[in-house]
């Protein structure tokens, strides 16, 4: 591995090229390989009003959230609870966040100067999933060019999401986070928005992984093996369910996760399992709950850990 010690993005960035990690829970003969891998990254440059609000809502849509900027004032780890805070002249930030080709990152400074200057250490970095930058169109096609003028790929330039956000109208801070949450969320989950650089992410709840790690007492577990057509969660997804109905995590909501956790209920503690297929199309999702069609094939077992 190299270092015994050293940034956790940059160990991160290593660990992914060592092992090629894939986001998808995915069959290898009768074992279910199921990656455990961080949250999504969202790295804000800016620490003003819709740095801030995008912060706060982007954290709770299940992003891991950074913040830099290079005022004092602005980064402070009470402005952003939740988020790691850094205070760094934003090229230097750049470096020291050891981007990689699974991040997001939306450029919102305080000025086009320091746009322009995070842009360009960006640009010196490898592909993001997604990047955006805040502006109007006239300023940010100037800039544009300029960079291209430098020898900066147009391609590239072509793909930075800029005017930032989706076109909803939206004036306030509050308002353009929204419309920028909205865009990173459709390039995270339709594969047609992220093209080539869809990102490794998996239904696996890492609050899961951290509520098994402590539960106690008698207790099962829903697992999403596999799905076909429009289902509530992917492959991966899970679910602890004690005897008297607490759960955490989910598996989509609506009856499949009425009929597991009534499973879990009855096989916690009885070191056995069952397997559910649930078949609903859109008629019967809608008519029974169910938030989506398609089909589901979850795995409840007893914890014999618990």
């Amino acid at each position: 591995m190299g270092s015994p010690e050293g940034p956790v993005t940059a160990l991160d960035r290593r660990i992914e090229d060592l092992h090629k990690v894939s986001g998808e829970a995915v069959w290898e003969g009768d074992i279910l390989a199921e990656p455990i891998l961080p949250a999504d990254r969202l790295i804000i440059f800016g620490g003003g009003h819709v740095g801030k609000a995008l912060s706060d809502f982007a954290g709770q849509c299940g992003f891991r959230v950074t913040v830099a900027d290079d005022r004092p004032e602005f980064a402070m780890p009470e402005r952003f609870p939740g988020a790691r805070v850094l205070c760094a002249d934003f090229p230097k930030a750049v470096k020291e966040l050891c981007l990689t080709s699974n991040d997001y990152l939306v450029i919102v400074t305080r000025g086009h100067a320091h746009d322009a200057d995070t842009l360009r250490a960006v640009l010196n970095e490898g592909e993001s999933v997604y990047l955006g930058m805040i502006g109007s169109r006239k300023r940010v096609a100037a800039m544009l060019e300029m960079l291209a003028g430098e020898g900066y790929d147009r391609d590239r330039l072509g793909r930075i999401h800029t005017p930032v956000g989706l076109p909803i109208g939206a004036v306030t801070p509050q308002e353009i986070a929204v419309s920028i949450l909205a865009e990173l969320i459709s390039c995270k989950r339709l594969p047609e928005k992220a093209g080539s650089r869809m990102p490794r992410s998996t239904d696996l709840d890492p609050a899961v992984i951290t509520a098994l790690a402590g539960a106690e007492g008698p207790h099962a577990i829903a697992t999403v093996l596999r799905t076909r057509g429009h289902s509530p969660r992917g492959a991966g997804a899970k679910m602890l369910i004690w005897p008297d109905g607490t759960i955490v995590g989910t598996v989509g909501g609506g009856l499949g996760e009425a009929l597991a956790i009534a499973a879990g209920r009855e096989l916690a503690g009885t070191g056995r399992y069952r397997l559910l297929h649930l078949e609903l199309n859109a008629d019967v999702a809608a008519r029974e709950g169910m938030a989506c069609g398609g089909e589901m094939e979850v795995l409840v077992e007893d914890d014999p850990e618990g």
